[in-house]
Order: structure tokens, then C-alpha cells, then sequence
């Protein structure tokens, strides 16, 4: 037991030395070789860049998820009957809400996008989405408004004044 101890112990101390010794090293290396200063600086660019793109993309595919699904939601399409638009209209937002609180954005979004599409007063109704929904979702929300045909930012807008 007691020799386990002490060769635990020095295995430690050699692991916890070797570290400093590199940190040493490095810290010295890097503020007298100019060569190596470069090189990290190079190194930290190419990793922002790579950070930069795949975030691009990211966003890129987001966006192409939410366009076709508005496709998707127009394909479908949207009850005429005032009955069933009312019901329909009460079941996405109840479903929008729930899906806010949990977190699940797109799922969310597309529930409000539902409910903006079948109320005749939609300026009224992103105000009430403004203050009441989470960012995260307003910004998908923002993104299906820009790409359906139908309704635009512009005609949401004008109903306001």
C-alpha cells in the first residue's frame, strides 16, 4: 500500500513537471523566435476562418431547412372555413408556445408561421409574438416571413399604419 503511494506520488510529480517544463519551453520559444510567433499567428487565422465557414454553412443549411419547410406549409395549405381556421389557429399557438418554452425553435416557428398565416390582422399579431416569444424563434419567424411569397415583411408592416 505504502509503495503504491509513492510511486503514484513520483509518477505525479514527473507528469506535473514535465507540464511546467513545456510551459516553460513554449512561453519562452514564443517570445524570442519570430518564426514561431508567425506560425501561431498563421495557425490562429486558419482556425478562425475554418470556424467562420462552417458557421456559414450552418447557417446556410438552416436557412435552406426553413425555406422548404414554408414550401411544405403552402403545399399543404390553409383551411378556408372559419371553423376550422379558428381552431386550427388555437392549436398553433398553443403548440408555438409549448414548443418556445421547451426550446424547440423550429418547431415553434413553424406553429406561429401557421397562426400568421391564417389571422387577418398579422401586424397586430407579431406584436404580440414580439413580446411574448424568444428571440431564437422571432429570428426563424423573421426568416419564413422573407421567403413566403404570399406574405411578406413589407405587407405585415403596412397593416400597422
Amino acid at each position: 500500500m505504502d509503495r503504491t503511494t509513492t510511486v503514484l506520488s513520483i509518477s505525479a510529480g514527473a507528469a506535473i513537471t514535465g507540464l511546467l517544463a513545456y510551459a516553460v519551453y513554449f512561453d519562452h520559444r514564443r517570445r524570442t523566435d519570430a518564426e514561431f510567433r508567425k506560425s501561431l499567428k498563421r495557425e490562429s487565422k486558419r482556425q478562425e476562418k475554418a470556424h467562420k465557414a462552417e458557421q456559414e454553412a450552418s447557417a446556410q443549411s438552416k436557412r435552406r431547412e426553413i425555406m422548404a419547410l414554408v414550401r411544405d406549409m403552402n403545399a399543404e395549405g390553409f383551411p378556408t372555413d372559419a371553423d376550422t381556421r379558428e381552431r386550427l389557429f388555437l392549436e398553433s399557438m398553443t403548440l408555438g408556445e409549448q414548443y418556445a418554452a421547451t426550446g424547440q425553435n423550429m418547431d415553434a416557428a413553424a406553429n406561429l408561421f401557421k397562426c400568421l398565416k391564417m389571422y387577418p390582422a398579422k401586424a397586430e399579431l407579431i406584436k404580440l409574438f414580439d413580446t411574448t416569444v424568444p428571440k431564437d424563434v422571432l429570428d426563424i419567424l423573421a426568416v419564413m416571413i422573407a421567403t413566403d411569397p404570399d406574405l411578406s415583411a413589407e405587407d405585415a408592416l403596412d397593416d400597422i399604419s
